[in-house]
């Protein structure tokens, strides 16, 4: 049986309760790493143990951090662009 099968009514039910999440791509990003740079990794050391390497970001927080961040620098070039003299 294939995963998503055992996941849809689930995911259903919460999109019933919850209907922002139909205009979001949480599906896509089901069973997924994400977009962007996050991968994974099978890694074989000098000794040869098997490692796994994951990189799969912050996602909702390091979104919310990275735009407060953004913004505040976004208002301070504007500040400072007023304050600039014209070559």
């Amino acid at each position: 049986m294939p995963k998503w099968a055992e996941l849809e009514a689930g995911y259903q039910w919460l999109t019933q309760k919850y209907p922002r999440f139909l205009n979001t791509n949480n599906y896509k990003h089901l069973g997924t790493l994400g977009t962007g740079n996050h991968f994974i990794e099978i890694c074989l050391d000098e000794s040869d143990q098997v490692w796994i390497m994951l990189h799969s970001g912050s996602r909702g927080i390091g979104n919310a951090i990275g735009t407060y961040f953004i913004d505040l620098a976004q208002k301070e070039m504007q500040e400072t662009l007023e304050t600039l003299p014209v070559a």
